[in-house]
């Protein structure tokens, strides 16, 4: 069965897979779950890896999934590094390593992990083509992902949930969720062209981005929920950090309409001088 669709060979095979890892995609879930076990301030670092792991395989199943729809079923991409047979392959892999590292979670933690856990992967399987089709599904499935990792990555070291970890989950959806909206604007053509529904597309050009300015800052009571905890734990904090989206994202997905203009509008909207956690940076096209 052939893997790769360009060459042959075991060495072809393995890139082929790896492609499908992108870090700028990857390591926000990676790094929000781990944030999430560290905040909790019970850390014990094999259940944060095996959490870490199963995010991992969420991640990449979504990657596989999206490529396989766009170019080998919907026809949209130019060009993807594995055969159909190839992805379905690796969509297998995936499910298994993700099950494994589940399985894991609920003998070592409990069964309210594991179903904590499984969210992501449900995510990532349905990206495409059924979540990618639809505004709220297109716009927060990635958001939401990264929300769910670090209530999971907290809830497996100390099986509860703080209204702390609740508050900033939901900061990160609503950020996340407001940069998405912005950063798909971008995409308006395209996105038209091949009748996604993004917010851009049923809103129309430029509107996302007056829609944006609320969710991106959040409500009030939203805030609230963050700053009026606890101090978070030392372990967490290595001194002052800034979300920073933009450039580094934009760059990999559409290298040739990057303005500076834009980029910085969306630097502006996350750079904060007062973060004091490091938080994972995080906007995606899912």
């Amino acid at each position: 069965m052939a893997v790769a669709r360009h060459e042959t060979g075991p060495f072809a095979t393995v890139s082929a897979l790896a492609s499908q890892v992108h870090p700028v995609f990857m390591l926000p879930p990676l790094a929000t779950s781990l944030f999430g076990g560290l905040l909790s301030g019970g850390f014990w670092p094999p259940v944060a890896v095996l959490h870490a792991g199963a995010m991992f395989f969420a991640v990449y199943t979504a990657h596989v999934k999206d490529g396989y729809v766009d170019f080998h079923v919907r026809g949209e991409d130019d060009d993807h590094p594995l055969t159909g047979a190839g992805c379905r392959m690796a969509l297998v892999g995936a499910g298994v390593g993700f099950a494994l590292c589940t399985a894991a979670i609920w003998l070592l933690v409990g069964p309210g992990a594991a179903l904590l856990t499984l969210p992501t992967w449900i995510i990532g399987y349905t990206h495409a083509p059924q979540l990618d089709m639809n505004p709220v599904g297109a716009t927060m499935g990635y958001p939401a992902g990264i929300a769910l990792a670090l209530l999971g990555g907290y809830y497996a070291q100390v099986t509860t949930l703080t209204p702390r970890a609740v508050g900033l989950a939901a900061v990160f959806l609503l950020l996340l969720t407001g940069i998405k909206i912005i950063d798909d604007e971008q995409d308006y053509d395209y996105d038209r062209s091949i009748q996604k529904r993004t917010v851009a597309v049923v809103l129309g050009h430029q509107r996302p981005t007056t829609r944006a300015r609320p969710v991106r800052s959040g409500p009030p009571w939203n805030r609230g929920a963050v700053r009026g905890t606890a101090r978070y734990p030392a372990e967490c904090c290595g001194g002052r950090a800034r979300l920073r989206g933009g450039r580094g994202y934009r760059s990999a997905r559409r290298p040739q309409n990057c303005d500076d203009a834009a980029d910085s509008r969306v630097v502006s909207l996350v750079g904060r001088p007062r973060d004091r956690c490091l938080v994972p940076a995080a906007s995606v096209r899912m």
